[in-house]
């Protein structure tokens, strides 16, 4: 593991804790993280789904590269898009298996929020959260569409902001499993002297709570990595109802005539190479 590797997790994990000292008072927590090692590519207009494309290729396998431009050609002779937007789940899933020959699968829950008030709890929410843990812990890749804010954060806008976001891993902490069951992979000490300790298993997804689980994603429009409460990215992926209604007026993109509530909210993709 390079330094920069090491430094980057370190960051990562102090931005995780950011979101769990809001809910919790523990004062000694041991971080545990995994993580993809990967490296940022920017989006030159709306690309982000091309460009989370290209960088989960990068991820999986640096010897079969497949640049922006090339998912741009093959996408848009299929009729899946203008100016490189993705409005639909099942053009990604379409894409990976044709252009790279490998088997992208889609997930898909529908009304996941109106299913329920107590949706945290629900059976439907722990099958969605398990998958992408378990694809992460096997080295697949997820991407996920949400609304983005303006600090490109996971909001709720109806799907107005929709945009692509490429989860590479996830910090948890260990106070909220009970026992640990993980097997470990390496240790880092953060500069402040905790412990963050790197794993590629954990035995027994349940017992972490799913509350106190932040996610680690890539996304085109900045260079840093963001890391956000999985609950709140799964809320923002839920609530992709409307597709905005400047893009409705402009007619210069590729709307999927069934909608955006079934093209893309409820939905992810996960692969590997």
């Amino acid at each position: 593991m390079s330094p920069e590797f090491e430094k980057e997790i370190s960051i990562v994990t102090e931005k995780a804790y950011y979101y769990y000292s809001k809910t919790c008072s523990d004062s000694c927590v041991n971080p545990v993280i995994c993580i993809h090692e990967s490296m940022p590519l920017l989006q030159n207009g709306p690309q982000c789904g091309l460009v989370a494309l290209s960088t989960a290729v990068a991820i999986l396998d640096l010897k079969q590269k497949v640049r922006v431009q090339e998912w741009f050609d093959e996408a848009k002779a299929k009729g899946y898009t203008k100016q490189g937007e993705l409005f639909s789940s099942q053009y990604i899933v379409d894409l990976v298996n044709h252009k790279i020959g490998k088997h992208a699968k889609l997930f898909k829950i529908q009304n996941l929020l109106e299913k329920t008030d107590c949706w945290k709890n629900s059976l439907e929410l722990t099958e969605k959260v398990d998958t992408i843990l378990s694809s992460l812990l096997k080295k697949e890749i997820v991407l996920m569409p949400y609304d983005c804010d303006y600090n490109h954060e996971p909001a709720l806008k109806k799907g107005h902001k929709s945009h692509w976001a490429l989860i590479i891993g996830f910090v948890i902490f260990s106070d909220h499993l009970s026992p640990l069951p993980l097997k470990e992979k390496t240790k880092i000490t953060h500069p402040s002297g905790i412990v963050i300790t790197v794993v590629d298993s954990i035995d027994d997804l349940s017992s972490i709570s799913k509350e106190h689980i932040y996610v680690v994603c890539r996304q085109g429009k900045s260079k840093h990595l963001g890391v956000w409460p999985l609950l709140s990215l799964l809320a923002s992926n839920s609530n992709l109802v409307e597709y905005p209604p400047s893009l409705l007026e402009d007619g210069n993109y590729i709307l999927p005539t069934e909608g955006i509530d079934i093209a893309l909210k409820d939905t992810f993709e996960y692969f590997t190479i």
